[in-house]
């Protein structure tokens, strides 16, 4: 599995999991070719093989080199996520829900969402759960547009985010992807006042 920040809190849940079963998790760089595949599977000999990473375009191992182990793949991109394989999904729906809860909750009649700098399923899922929920309030979503997202460099992007967010009207609960993200749309905000 690829270790990475976004990843570390259910690596260290899994982690948990297994030491208690008496097992030890091993975290390694995603194989690039099956050679490399096979040598990692001959050096580690594991159970079980948990593919943690779900980018669109990545690398799908093949189940058939893994033996008998099993493999589990978490939050696999839809087109990944066929019967034939286990995977586990996160829910965007639920997590919209949620959020959208505790922003009514706080007292906000506005809403709107900040999505991923990359173009993942994840971001997507979010955006298409949170659209569908606004929808059922009758009121607007304001999203921070994609292209702003994947094409403007740091400056440029903190420049725009700066303006979208000193549009929105208040008070306006922003649902933004992932924590690295929420960073970003904080440091805006203090930008817009």
């Amino acid at each position: 599995m690829q270790r990475n920040d976004s990843w570390n809190g259910k690596l260290e849940g899994l982690q948990q999991i297994a030491a208690r079963r008496g097992l030890a998790i091993q975290a390694v760089p995603q194989p690039e070719s099956d050679a490399a595949f096979k040598s990692l599977l001959s050096l580690w000999d594991p159970i079980a093989i948990v593919q943690m990473e779900g980018r669109e375009g990545d690398r799908h191992l093949d189940p058939a080199l893994s033996g008998v182990r099993p493999v589990i793949y978490l939050d696999a991109p839809f087109e990944q996520s066929t019967e034939k394989l286990n995977y586990v999904r996160h829910d965007a729906a639920a997590i919209v829900r949620l959020a959208l809860k505790e922003f009514i909750r706080i007292g906000c009649r506005h809403f709107a969402y900040v999505g991923s700098s990359e173009c993942v399923h994840w971001s997507e899922d979010k955006r298409l759960a949170f659209s569908r929920d606004m929808k059922l309030t009758g009121q607007p979503l304001h999203i921070f547009p994609e292209t702003y997202v994947r094409q403007l460099n740091n400056a440029d992007f903190t420049r725009e985010l700066t303006a979208f967010l000193a549009a929105l009207p208040s008070p306006c609960g922003i649902l933004a992807v992932n924590d690295d993200m929420a960073e970003r749309v904080l440091a805006a905000a203090q930008l817009a006042g």
